[in-house]
């Protein structure tokens, strides 16, 4: 399988979370990062944790010189440090990136106090509830790969999103995304998703994670006329006439669907990189015109001519293996032939 560097370009973002155990200490205001680090002691065992790593962040021991260290931040990455209580960041407004890529998150309510958050990353937590997000109307890059996440209407309210990644959870509607008209960049890959309909209406997305689906219609996709990068593998595809209006895409990932025929791809000319290993595919004539080929990977399909492939003189990576070939002459380079 040809390897797209898609899921890296979607994965953008920084990160934060949390949960509040202290209702008590929060009234009107939060209260300020110093007072929960002099108070730590009658603290929760998870919000303990949390500010003993904000002081090991900023390098101090003493909690009014790291409050001042984090006032004066507007990016805090605290990724990987096993916390699950984010109760001593509540006081951070001024805060507008916030990394907390793989930690053990659960409960999102405080961030409820960040309004001024526009990079937020819950990369691999234990998310459910994304109702505490739906005030942070700054958000512009969100990450929620790797969550437990079902629901997502929550998200309807964040019109300023560019960029959100949804893979890895267990989402099966995408209804409410149809309000993120600005979505440049949107990863739904290992979701539960069948039908992708409502994605119609995001006209400005360049780049659109759908694989490991149950995807069997690529039509509302038909009118994202931006697209340059789209991968849906792993799903059950076979009609592949929507993507004829998609004169922009270069990168394109198929592999492991039901394709057998190949037409709807000879208008996409940019094409560069091209996934369709794993599929049932026999005739190859609609890939002549794509001679801006740098990448195709057709293993694992019934292919035996490989005539059609002859004008693509700048394949560099062509893949054959497990096809019906018995002559093994390389249409193109014999060096970028794979049998």
């Amino acid at each position: 399988m040809v390897q797209f560097p898609l899921r890296s370009a979607l994965l953008l973002g920084v990160t934060v979370a949390w949960s509040l155990p202290l209702a008590k200490i929060v009234a009107a205001q939060p209260a300020s990062f110093a007072d929960l680090c002099n108070q730590r002691d009658a603290l929760s065992r998870q919000a303990r944790a949390t500010v003993k790593v904000l002081l090991e962040k900023v390098k101090t021991e003493d909690c009014a010189e790291a409050e001042q260290i984090l006032t004066d931040r507007n990016i805090l990455d605290i990724s990987s440090s096993g916390i699950s209580d984010l109760s001593p960041l509540q006081s951070l407004l001024h805060l507008k990136q916030l990394n907390l890529y793989d930690n053990k998150v659960a409960d999102l309510t405080p961030l409820q106090s960040l309004p001024n958050l526009t990079v937020l990353s819950l990369s691999l937590n234990q998310i459910r509830d994304l109702r505490p997000l739906q005030n942070l109307t700054q958000l512009t890059s969100l990450n929620l790969d790797g969550n437990q996440i079902t629901d997502v209407s929550p998200l309807q309210s964040l019109t300023g999103l560019n960029a959100l990644d949804l893979s890895d959870n267990r989402v099966s509607d995408v209804a409410p995304l149809s309000t993120l008209t600005q979505l440049d960049l949107l990863s739904l890959n290992a979701n539960r998703l069948t039908d992708i309909t409502p994605l119609r209406p995001l006209t400005n997305l360049s780049l659109l994670g759908l694989s490991d689906n149950q995807i069997r219609d690529l039509s509302p996709l038909q009118d994202l006329t931006n697209l340059a990068a789209l991968s849906a593998i792993n799903n059950q595809i076979s009609d592949l006439s929507p993507l004829q209006s998609l004169p922009r895409l270069t990168i394109l990932g198929l592999d492991g669907n039901q394709i057998s025929s190949l037409n709807g791809l000879q208008s996409l000319t940019e094409i560069d990189t091209l996934g369709l290993s794993d599929n049932k595919i026999s005739d190859l004539s609609p890939l002549q015109l794509l001679t801006n080929l740098t990448a195709l990977d057709l293993s694992r399909n019934d292919v035996s001519d490989l005539t059609p492939l002859t004008p693509l003189k700048n394949l560099q990576i062509l893949n054959l293996q497990r096809n019906k070939i018995r002559d093994k002459t390389c249409p193109v380079s014999p060096e970028v032939c794979e049998f």
